[in-house]
């Protein structure tokens, strides 16, 4: 209570964003931007002209990490759904677009890493 005025003074509501949903933002950025820099890398070596073994255990690296962002960006929907059921934040949905935009994104790398080891490796009969 105000006593100059009064009044009831309302209470600030502090809304903080919970440590999980801290951490799978961040790990989801490193994440993505290691991916990101493996294809690209991998795509540089095919006109550097690196190794053989370089270029397929670069797309083995591409392959899990997109692994790992793909189950890490589906937990950050989760996560994004739960804070804008529970917290009542509109804010919440911005994270939603994004981390379906990193799934996305993860599960394009993934096909295409996957689908070019296949292929260079042949088949063996």
């Amino acid at each position: 209570m105000d006593y100059k005025t009064k009044k009831k003074t309302a209470k600030k509501k502090t809304r903080k964003n919970f440590f999980l949903f801290k951490l799978v933002w961040r790990t989801t950025l490193f994440l993505s931007s290691y991916l990101a820099a493996m294809f690209f890398f991998y795509i540089c070596g095919n006109y550097q002209v690196f190794l053989d073994s370089t270029q397929r255990f670069i797309l083995l690296l591409c392959a899990l990490i997109s692994i790992a962002l793909l189950i890490l960006s589906l937990s950050g929907v989760a996560i994004s759904i739960f804070q804008f059921i529970y917290n009542k934040r509109k804010r919440a949905w911005i994270f939603f677009t994004l981390y379906t935009l990193i799934a996305i994104f993860s599960t394009v790398v993934f096909l295409i890493a996957r689908t070019v080891s296949i292929l260079s490796t042949g088949i063996h009969v």
